[in-house]
């Protein structure tokens, strides 16, 4: 067994299936299935329960055996920090978010290793709060956290702003509310106005932190709820709801798309990226980091 195999086993279980696992480690589902099935014979006993629809849920064998590789991949990854030290290399993490982290962080390896080669930067893609746990338990350095937890006593720089963007649906009445300023083509409308609309959005949950986002958004008016009737995590399929009539939405953009209301600069709530560094990260590599993602993201 080598340590791929656990990294693999373990990306297996936390995405509850080969399909997403597969995709997420850049190797064919066959390939993976087959390593799962190595892994097993030679432990002699089922890690996982699949069905016909590529899911898996570990058994209680898999449970204690993916406990068991998180502490052996966690010295793993020290003992290669500790022995890349010795050779003048410096190892560190940054985690970035789910899906849309990679488009930050897009030429940040080159242009590090331009200014310091011997900083060797691996990446780790997962949700908002979990990026916080591992900050606070020293298993990341740096990480880029949307709307960070404010009992977070960690040190964080500001690194971009989002601006909310208004969709509303296919024949609601309140494009009827929509002005225009003087000598500007952006479309407004007052978030007051949205009381009763029906919005699709992301889940109350620890992990959608644009549904807290869009919770804080609304509460700057005293009493203002988002009424809310659809609750979906897969952004992409917001636009099914608008087009169909169904439900409006709200999301955070860096530029106000084409057909989208802005808010006023007075309500406009920012949905705010940062750089966080744990307690244990080197503060030199942490100003190297944020330097150069500053540079790229906002003055690229």
């Amino acid at each position: 067994m080598t340590i791929d195999d656990m990294r693999y086993v373990l990306k297996i279980a936390e995405c509850g299936g080969f399909t997403k696992a597969a995709q997420e480690l850049y190797i064919s589902q066959p390939t993976l299935s087959q390593r799962l099935q190595k892994v097993e014979k030679e432990l002699g006993i089922r890690l996982f329960e699949r069905n016909r629809f590529g899911e898996a849920a570990p058994t209680e064998a898999g449970q204690r055996f993916c406990a068991e590789c998180k502490h052996i991949l966690s010295h793993w990854d020290r003992l290669q920090q500790e022995l890349q030290e010795m050779k003048g290399k410096k190892r560190f993490t940054l985690g970035i978010p789910i899906r849309t982290g990679f488009e930050l962080v897009s030429g940040l390896m080159d242009a590090l290793a331009a200014v310091d080669p011997n900083i060797v930067l691996s990446l780790v893609d997962c949700a908002n709060y979990q990026m916080e746990e591992m900050l606070d338990k020293g298993e990341l350095d740096y990480a880029l956290i949307r709307m960070p937890n404010q009992s977070m006593h960690l040190q964080k720089r500001l690194l971009v702003k989002y601006l909310p963007a208004v969709h509303l649906r296919d024949g609601s009445p309140l494009r009827d509310k929509i002005y225009y300023h003087p000598d500007e083509p952006f479309a407004y409308i007052r978030l007051e106005e949205l009381e009763h609309e029906p919005l699709v959005a992301a889940p109350s949950s620890l992990e959608h932190r644009t549904r807290k986002w869009l919770d804080a958004l609304f509460a700057q008016i005293p009493g203002l709820l988002p009424k809310v009737v659809h609750t979906v995590p897969n952004i992409n399929m917001y636009d099914y709801y608008a087009k169909s009539g169904t439900a409006s939405y709200i999301l955070a953009s860096r530029e106000i798309p084409s057909g989208a209301c802005r808010l006023e600069p007075d309500q406009a709530l920012p949905y705010e990226t940062y750089f966080v560094q744990s307690r244990r990260a080197d503060s030199k590599t942490a100003d190297i980091l944020f330097r150069i993602l500053d540079r790229q993201i906002n003055h690229g």
